[in-house]
């Protein structure tokens, strides 16, 4: 059934002609656009930055708050994949304004030319930071209650609501992907994974928690991707958002612990939780696999793998 789901989903998917992907030079991003060309969707990409040297697809370079540039980008696109935003908690720390207008306000920019556009599906990167810190560590769905405890967590819950609105309100057809950590060897915003890569190779001891605390579930950009082109073809009858995750949910000692196996060596001190999704359980993610066959595909063992040979 799931595997039906999934290859229902995909084939769907390439019914759209034309997709307007933004963050296409990102860790997630372009990883869509290339699934995308190829299942032979044409793609449009727009980043702020230029498209890595040989991408395949068109890209324009500019600020997603541009109303006028977002809405010529979109011209001809059929669907739309919104990446394009700060990434994460640990970004911007000292600049909210700058994380508003990247993360609200091109978010603004953008339902309002699909609606406009009359796309047929829009699928955006929400957060599992819309959760924050719920009162037990039991297993969340995407009914449990929105508490986000960073300034990044409210422009996430804020970009909800107004996706919300022009579904409920406009009719626009769109699905919000609630993303756990993003990993993967192209990764180039602060990352735990790496660091704690690097000062294994530089002979410097890794800080960690105690075992049992700094839970975070990681999900490898692959199988984000993935997700992605799967809600696409995702079909009518789907809900607003779903929670997307790799399928664990792990202390930081337990992370540190299947590092120390493939870098052979690590030296560990007891420390407090550098990173950690706060007191949140696991993510249930089986509406996505009900609903378009999402299921990850990259063990963290093989990921941790990979992001340990590409840093030598």
């Amino acid at each position: 059934m799931r595997t039906n789901a999934a290859r229902y989903a995909f084939e769907r998917a390439k019914t759209v002609e034309r997709v307007l992907v933004t963050g296409s030079s990102g860790l997630i991003g372009h990883r869509v656009a290339g699934l995308l060309i190829a299942s032979g969707v044409s793609v449009q990409g727009f980043d702020l930055r230029p498209p890595p040297a040989g991408a395949p697809f068109p890209a324009q370079v500019g600020s997603l708050a541009d109303d006028e540039a977002v809405a010529a980008a979109m011209r001809g696109c059929d669907a739309v994949v919104h990446f394009g935003a700060v990434s994460g908690p640990m970004l911007l720390l000292d600049n909210p304004a700058a994380i508003a207008t990247a993360n609200v306000g091109a978010c603004m920019a953008v339902f309002a030319a699909a609606h406009r556009a009359g796309v047929r599906r829009l699928v955006w990167a929400s957060s599992i930071a819309v959760y924050g810190d719920q009162a037990t560590l039991d297993p969340v769905t995407e009914d449990a209650p929105l508490h986000p405890a960073s300034f990044y967590a409210e422009t996430k819950v804020a970009g909800e609501a107004l996706l919300h609105g022009y579904v409920r309100h406009y009719g626009l057809d769109a699905i919000a992907l609630r993303l756990s950590t993003v990993y993967g060897p192209d990764r180039q915003t602060p990352c735990a994974l790496r660091d704690m890569i690097v000062a294994t190779r530089e002979g410097r001891p890794v800080a960690v928690s105690a075992p049992g605390s700094g839970q975070r579930q990681y999900i490898h950009a692959d199988d984000a991707a993935r997700a992605v082109l799967c809600a696409l073809g995702a079909p009518p009858d789907h809900r607003f958002a779903y929670n997307i995750s790799g399928g664990t949910w792990l202390a930081e000692a337990e992370v540190a612990e299947r590092l120390r196996t493939l870098l052979r060596a690590m030296t560990t001190i007891e420390g407090p939780a550098a990173w950690s999704d706060g007191h949140l359980g696991p993510l249930v993610i089986e509406a996505a696999r009900r609903d378009f066959g999402y299921e990850p595909r990259v063990d963290l063992h093989d990921g941790l793998a990979e992001m340990v040979r590409q840093i030598g």
